[in-house]
């Protein structure tokens, strides 16, 4: 199910996998990834959806201040929305991916808390597999 589409990014529910699909495939200006981004948040919560893969594989250069809005803004937002037990498999590109293991490590590029699991891949595959490995112990939306 289409959620919302640009030429740039893409985002759509997976109901097979019970997952989002964010894809984006070129540079994204702040306003749009604003966008999209609580256009799926809205989706997820309206759905009780629980599992993300953002695929930034074909592209992969948010600003800095882009990603200082998903961690200060975004994220707060998904866990008051979605409760606990979030899961998130993202993809970038190798070139990113071995900057980002130099930069934090294997396992800086795994983050766990009661909220949001994240883990870091190259390959969409891998992120999908990791994704659908992931289940709650604690149903939040049964509260």
């Amino acid at each position: 199910m289409l959620i919302y589409k640009s030429d740039i990014i893409r985002v759509q529910y997976q109901e097979a996998k019970k997952q989002i699909e964010l894809t984006c495939t070129g540079n994204i200006n702040s306003k749009e990834l604003k966008i999209c981004y609580r256009k799926a948040l809205q989706f997820a919560e309206k759905n009780k959806v629980k599992h993300w893969l953002f695929d930034f594989s074909g592209h992969y250069q948010l600003t800095e201040e882009d990603q200082n809005w998903l961690h200060t803004c975004f994220f707060p937002n998904l866990m008051i929305a979605l409760g606990p037990d979030n899961y998130i498999g993202m993809v970038v590109p190798k070139p990113t991916y071995k900057k980002m293991i130099e930069e934090a490590g294997q396992i800086g590029l795994q983050t766990y808390n009661s909220f949001i699991k994240m883990n870091t891949f190259t390959s969409s595959p891998k992120a999908t597999r990791w994704l659908g490995s992931q289940t709650s112990t604690d149903n939040y939306f049964a509260l």
